[in-house]
């Protein structure tokens, strides 16, 4: 049943249109996905677990815009899904998607504090990875007003509040 998911058109237009929406970037590109990334995008726990039941999937595949399944689901907030893959051997939890954005950053970004708390409790998170943009977790956290993850950050001897952006801004 789940053998010939990879890049299947009906996922893509899915994701296309749903990224619209609640997502912060959009192009002309075609955008191509697995069965894991569009399970994770949508929350689709029970795929997930079965995909992964299934195996041959890659939990460090990237799809057409640089995204792990563990991005799509930091980024939907879905802490269950996120523990999930995290239980996945192999998986890289640090590894950045889109802009060089981890997953932790993108949770900071849409204030999913729970996702956050998760993730920095994985050894090899690194809580003050800058993006592309020299955009660090704590910085996306303070920039948006997220309270709540400001704090989490602070508390963390680990990271910089005065890191500068690539324009030589700190968060403050």
């Amino acid at each position: 049943m789940f053998e010939d998911y990879n890049n299947h058109i009906s996922t893509s237009v899915l994701i296309v249109e749903e990224k619209l929406i609640w997502f912060d970037f959009a192009d002309d590109k075609p955008f191509h996905s697995s069965g894991l990334h569009c399970a994770s995008f949508f929350r689709i726990v029970g795929i997930v677990t079965d995909l992964m039941e299934v195996g041959g999937c890659d939990i460090n595949q990237t799809d057409s815009k640089s995204n792990t399944p563990l991005v799509w689901a930091a980024l939907g907030g879905n802490e269950g899904l996120v523990k999930i893959l995290l239980g996945w051997d192999g998986v890289n939890p640090d590894q950045p998607g889109w802009m060089d954005r981890t997953p932790l950053a993108w949770a900071a970004y849409r204030v999913h504090v729970g996702v956050v708390k998760i993730l920095l409790r994985q050894d090899d998170v690194n809580p003050d990875q800058p993006d592309k943009e020299s955009i660090t977790p704590f910085c996306w956290a303070a920039m948006r007003g997220h309270e709540g993850v400001v704090q989490i950050l602070l508390g963390r001897d680990d990271v910089n509040p005065n890191q500068p952006d690539n324009g030589g801004l700190t968060p403050l």
